[in-house]
């Protein structure tokens, strides 16, 4: 029986390796970039600790010709969760890019899984009864490690149109969700999501954005291997029946 209850410790430590996580209480150092093409600022962060591990941040400002809205949730180990908000105040048609960079801690390795997902609503906010958000070349998302695209949403074309006066418009996808479960290499120092549109004067862009990588530990895998070999042993162990 001492040997069935080493096994069970030992599979118990292993399942736990895979799924350790660190709860922080420092708010991490979080970058959100709001703008139009060439013109972009970074935003400042005031952060609210839910003591769980994440960190929700929500603000707005107001720049050249629009206002912009975020209420964002974070985790360094590692996952991106926010509500953004754009509205276009000139006369003609801007690109704007709304994005974020999370630095992770610890770096996941050696491989991870990602996902993640998005809804965008646009809103006639003049009541003119045009209104588009357009692709502006690339994926309107693109969830990212370490700077380099992962995951395209929202992919070229894209576009979502008003049809009458003071309308709202809907329109999500999402990849690798429920999960995570698209892979991808080592995640080292950030992940990020980072939003490209084009949108009328006028109108409004709201968009809900996550992305979430998990790290698959090389550690966590033997030991969960070893935790299977280590079982069988003790079966055949216990059920071996002793000589006459």
């Amino acid at each position: 029986m001492n040997r069935f209850l080493f096994a069970t410790v030992v599979c118990a430590l292993a399942a736990a390796s895979a799924h350790a996580t660190i709860i922080s209480s420092t708010p991490p150092n979080v970058t959100v970039t709001i703008g139009t093409v060439g013109d972009t600022t970074s935003a400042v962060l005031t952060y609210v600790d839910n003591l769980d591990g994440t960190f929700s941040s929500t603000g707005n400002y107001s720049g050249t010709g629009y206002n912009f809205n975020w209420d964002l949730t974070v985790k360094e180990d590692p996952f991106i969760s926010g509500l953004f908000s754009v509205q276009n105040n000139t006369a003609v048609v801007q690109t704007y890019i709304v994005a974020v960079s999370l630095p992770i801690a610890p770096p996941q390795v050696p491989f991870t899984v990602h996902g993640g997902s998005i809804g965008m609503t646009l809103t006639d906010s003049n009541f003119n009864g045009v209104g588009s958000v357009t692709d502006a070349g690339v994926a309107a998302y693109q969830g990212q490690i370490d700077g380099v695209t992962v995951l395209d949403l929202f992919d070229v074309p894209f576009a979502l149109n008003i049809a009458f006066a003071g309308q709202s418009v809907t329109t999500s996808d999402f990849a690798g969700l429920p999960g995570p479960t698209l892979p991808s290499g080592p995640a080292l120092s950030t992940i990020g999501i980072v939003h490209t549109f084009k949108l009328t004067p006028g109108d409004s862009a709201s968009l809900t954005s996550f992305f979430v990588v998990e790290a698959i530990p090389e550690f966590g895998s033997l030991g969960l291997a070893a935790c299977g070999v280590l079982a069988g042993i003790c079966i055949r162990v216990l059920t071996r029946r002793e000589p006459a």
